[in-house]
């Protein structure tokens, strides 16, 4: 759904009850025991705050009925409609996406190597006998110095 904000350009509006009043009547799937109001405004905050779905509050309900019908809102065009009622009031720009920094390292060692491709012969494969990772090391982690 942050896509959905991007290819458009729009901040991520703040539901006041101005606003809930102007888009309420518009709803076409009405949410069954949990209000409308709370499922509009969690699956705000996802998209304020970047959070995974089954990482939101428990107070907007279960995770799962605010995606379906995240979904079912877009499917029927409700979403649109709303969101564009809603930016003509104060919005929050999208979070930026993470993007942990990461290091990858190699290193290889000459004598492994060397010796493998001095063992082979044609038709013998260069490294039967030795294990891959003799020759190869790979480490890879996050690097605190790049974030």
């Amino acid at each position: 759904m942050a896509a959905w904000f991007s290819e458009r350009q729009l901040g991520v509006p703040l539901l006041t009850d101005e606003g809930w009043a102007k888009i309420e009547p518009m709803i076409t799937h009405r949410p069954r025991g949990v209000r409308p109001r709370l499922v509009m405004t969690g699956i705000l905050y996802k998209l304020r705050t970047g959070v995974p779905w089954s990482s939101l509050p428990a107070w907007f309900g279960r995770p799962a009925t605010l995606q379906t019908y995240a979904v079912r809102w877009r499917a029927s065009g409700f979403w649109e409609r709303a969101i564009r009622v809603l930016a003509t009031g104060e919005s929050t720009p999208l979070p930026a996406p993470f993007e942990p920094a990461t290091r990858i390292e190699c290193s290889i060692v000459p004598e492994t190597l060397l010796a493998t491709e001095q063992s082979a012969s044609p038709g013998k494969p260069a490294l039967t006998g030795y294990r891959t990772g003799e020759a190869f090391k790979f480490r890879m982690g996050l690097d605190p110095g790049l974030v």
